[in-house]
């Protein structure tokens, strides 16, 4: 695994815990999630551990008997949307400067240009 791999499910993870997932039980299905759901979704393309993916659910997480977890993707898609919009409106907010300046830093580097920079480009 790439040293990486621990700092990136940190962060997935605390993200979770922020916007997402509340509660006595949030690290332990804010974990469950990122491990069974995007894990088992991103490199098995599938649920993982007896997970799964629902959309007749009114909670976006609901504990299963058998360990795992049920994701509603109706009301994470609903969440996504809202955390998106917010996060539109505070980017647009020019009072937002440290936000506005994380943004730009990420995308300097999904874009390259840190790189371009330093070899002279621009």
């Amino acid at each position: 695994r790439p040293v990486y791999y621990k700092e990136n499910q940190n962060r997935f993870v605390e993200f979770l815990e922020e916007f997402f997932i509340f509660g006595e039980n949030a690290k332990e299905f804010s974990m469950k999630f990122y491990k069974d759901i995007r894990c088992g979704i991103l490199h098995f393309g599938s649920t993982e551990n007896e997970s799964r993916l629902t959309c007749d659910c009114p909670n976006l997480i609901e504990p299963l008997e058998n360990g795992g977890i049920s994701v509603d993707v109706l009301v994470l898609n609903n969440r996504l949307k809202a955390y998106f919009n917010t996060y539109i409106k505070e980017l647009r907010d020019e009072r937002q400067l440290l936000i506005r300046k994380h943004f730009l830093t990420g995308m300097n580097y999904l874009c390259d240009i840190y790189m371009k920079q330093e070899e002279g480009i621009f």
